[in-house]
């Protein structure tokens, strides 16, 4: 390890030297793991294969679904967007006559 000196303003030293002694750590460790969380990247989350959870069926679905699943999945996409349009413009409309 390489030694290092830092300037802080006093109250934050003091609370930093209280909350390694709560956690029962030295300063320096406080420091570190501090410095580390700060500067370290959070780790890339796995993306899911069903981004929409609410892709269900009644029934057992279609007998095609495996080999159709970009079609179903476009469609549903395309047909949430259109009622999210449909939300939204009366509003729009409100707006402008108000």
């Amino acid at each position: 390890m390489k030694r290092t000196t830092i300037m802080l303003p006093e109250v934050l030293k003091l609370k930093a030297e209280r909350e390694a002694k709560r956690q029962g750590v030295s300063f320096g460790h406080l420091i570190r793991l501090c410095l580390e969380k700060e500067i370290t990247p959070p780790k890339k989350s796995r993306r899911r294969f069903f981004p929409n959870f609410d892709f269900t069926f009644i029934d057992d679905g279609p007998r095609d679904l495996s080999t159709n699943l970009d079609k179903y999945l476009t469609e549903k996409r395309e047909r949430d967007y259109k009622r999210q349009v449909a939300e939204v413009s009366p509003k729009k409309r409100a707006r402008r006559s108000a």
